[in-house]
């Protein structure tokens, strides 16, 4: 939907599948490893905390990914790639994705790939009829998902997971422009150390995240 270029939701995988790799351009046929954090939350900024630190580039880069553990093996032979470059979608009729946020506690991480935001329990979203607990969301800059060949300043992927175990990943595409009070709220309670998740005072409310945008259909 070309007039709702905001907002993208990825489609879930089950959990325990290496999330793949970023898009730069057209699509490709890489898978991404997990990201490693630190020992305040178990699943990493798609799911899990991993010993070996995977990297953008140098010699844990992409050319390596496959090597660095048996589970990885994907990012050498995997067939579907996300995030993408979105073009010339077609229309579907698609359930609408409910999003029930409410202001809470949370903590921030740097776990050395991105900046990690682990709200208090209790927010979800409902797709089809499914709950999706939202575990986390981080950050991305620039954008890994682009449309139609656009790449965004900044995106944000809200992390949920479901009774099923299968995670549901929702990005938000951001754009530079006025101060964002969540955003400044997030940079002030980072933690000086990497590696060290950080309670932060005060509440944090996820739907200001999406205040300013308009959705993106997809599948799931």
């Amino acid at each position: 939907d070309s007039k709702n270029p905001r907002l993208l939701a990825v489609t879930n995988r089950a959990a325990g599948t290496p999330p793949p790799a970023p898009s730069h351009g057209a699509a490709t046929r890489t898978a991404r490893p997990s990201h490693g954090v630190g020992s305040d939350a178990p699943h990493d900024s798609h799911e899990q905390a991993h010993d070996i630190h995977w990297a953008y580039e140098g010699d844990n880069g992409p050319q390596a990914w496959a090597r660095l553990k048996p589970e990885f093996a994907a990012c050498a032979t995997g067939q579907r790639q996300s995030p993408i470059d979105v073009r010339d979608g077609l229309p579907l009729q698609l359930d609408p994705i409910a999003f029930d946020y409410r202001p809470g506690g949370f903590s921030v991480i740097d776990n050395g790939h991105t900046v990690q935001v682990n709200p208090a329990p209790g927010n979800a979203m409902r797709i089809g009829g499914r709950r999706f607990e939202l575990l986390q969301f981080h950050f991305h800059r620039p954008s890994e998902e682009r449309l139609d060949g656009r790449q965004f300043d900044m995106v944000v992927h809200l992390v949920h997971k479901g009774e099923d175990g299968r995670l549901a990943v929702v990005a938000v595409l951001l754009e530079r422009g006025s101060a964002s009070a969540i955003v400044q709220a997030i940079w002030n309670a980072l933690p000086l150390e990497k590696g060290q998740a950080e309670p932060a005072s005060g509440s944090l409310d996820p739907n200001e995240l999406d205040r300013k945008s308009t959705r993106l259909n997809s599948s799931h």
